[in-house]
């Protein structure tokens, strides 16, 4: 069923222009005659034959591969007399996978659509029970032969090898901008992360499945050393990441405004163990984030960073109290996709991230409709700052009666004096 699964959906993603055309390359054939190869219907006087069985042995076929396309081709040799037809059928399960109109001269007849079935018969060989051909409508007097019976199968392998990466440049340096080049031995998607320190933090993505890729960088600080590294991933998925390299924009640099400035310091950690559930919640969805505390002490809290479809820019969702360590989003839609990190934070300084989660919210993705017990502190941030008011406004309230009692009280043990 997984193979079964992945192939459609690589099938899907070929014709929908997802993935480029190269993600096949290496791709093999083989063309398979059926035992026995040929067959015949005949009607009541010519022998009353109506169905006729061929086996497929597909074992020279690696049960690790992956069926792109796969047809079955059969030629009747001889016209029809009537208005007769024919059905394949998987014999295993007697599922009809396609209806051929039998000709007055003879055709060859080839069915599509059995990409499934040949899956199953590679990756299980006792699914492989073959074929039967069934006529239906028969003149008295057909006596049609069947012949060339071959099953026609184009394979490929799942690529799990990373895109190798070299000749990495920097060029085209200004005060505010660079232009960074390299290659990939495959086509791949390409990413620069790069930043002021080896955290990086920031990063563009280029544009294209291509082996010369090349990325402008604008928006930069003049005068300051720069540290970026390349990763790139191909279509099956495959990342690759460089290490670390660096540059140094022209011109004098500027001071740093410390007002507008968040510095990141590997002396604060980050969160651990950063995972997540979804819930559906009165008919929403809601993406629930869980970590654990981070190992530096003394910190202020935690900062929540999403971004949507595309993992970058990634910018900051809600800060949270350090005693708190799970967030329920609940500005959720579903299809898309959400990408999450969380950092500690104390005053400017943050940690670097913590890892990542990527979530796409599909109605299997839902782990629990029950809603969400609004038993932790991070719920009670999401009531806004309406709420927080109203709770302040309660507790002076209180803390005044209380004060009140207490003058009364004194009051009345003067008295009694």
């Amino acid at each position: 069923m997984i193979k079964k699964t992945a192939a459609f959906l690589v099938a899907v993603l070929f014709l929908i222009g997802v993935l480029p055309v190269q993600a096949i390359n290496g791709s093999q054939s083989k063309s398979i005659s059926g035992v026995p190869a040929v067959g015949s219907f005949k009607g009541v006087s010519a022998g009353n034959q109506t169905v006729f069985s061929s086996s497929f042995n597909v074992s020279s076929i690696s049960s690790s591969a992956q069926v792109h396309s796969a047809t079955l081709s059969i030629t009747q040799a001889n016209g029809a007399l009537g208005n007769s037809t024919f059905d394949l059928v998987e014999k295993r399960n007697g599922i009809t996978l396609g209806t051929k109109v039998l000709s007055n001269s003879g055709n060859t007849h080839i069915f599509s659509g059995i990409n499934d079935v040949i899956n199953d018969w590679i990756s299980d060989p006792s699914a492989n029970q073959g074929f039967s051909f069934s006529a239906s409508n028969l003149d008295a007097d057909d006596n049609i032969s069947m012949t060339g019976i071959t099953l026609n199968v184009t394979y490929y392998f799942e690529d799990t090898v990373p895109p190798v990466i070299s000749n990495v440049k920097a060029s085209s340096i200004t005060n505010t901008s660079v232009r960074i080049t390299w290659k990939t031995d495959e086509v791949s998607l390409g990413y620069v992360d790069y930043g002021l320190s080896k955290s990086y933090g920031l990063a563009v993505v280029g544009n294209d499945y291509i082996v010369d890729h090349a990325v402008m960088i604008n928006g930069l600080k003049p005068g300051s050393l720069y540290h970026y590294r390349v990763r790139g991933k191909d279509s099956s998925g495959n990342e690759s990441v460089t290490g670390d390299f660096t540059f140094t924009t022209t011109g004098e640099k500027e001071e740093d405004s410390v007002q507008d400035e968040v510095i990141v310091k590997q002396k604060l950690l980050p969160p651990n163990d950063l995972r997540y559930e979804v819930n559906e919640i009165d008919g929403s969805f809601a993406v629930v984030l869980k970590w654990d505390k981070s190992n530096t002490e003394d910190i202020d809290g935690y900062r929540v960073y999403r971004a949507v479809d595309e993992r970058f820019p990634a910018e900051l969702y809600i800060q949270l109290d350090r005693e708190i360590y799970q967030f329920s989003d609940r500005n959720i839609e579903k299809d898309k996709t959400y990408f999450y990190i969380v950092r500690a934070y104390s005053n400017k300084e943050e940690s670097s991230d913590s890892n990542e989660i990527v979530v796409k919210v599909e109605e299997e993705t839902v782990i629990s409709k029950v809603p969400i017990k609004p038993g932790n502190q991070a719920f009670l941030m999401k009531l806004g700052a309406v709420n927080v008011a109203a709770f302040s406004l309660v507790a002076l309230g209180y803390f005044l009666i209380r004060r009140f009692k207490r003058k009364k009280k004194k009051t009345e043990s003067k008295k009694s004096l």
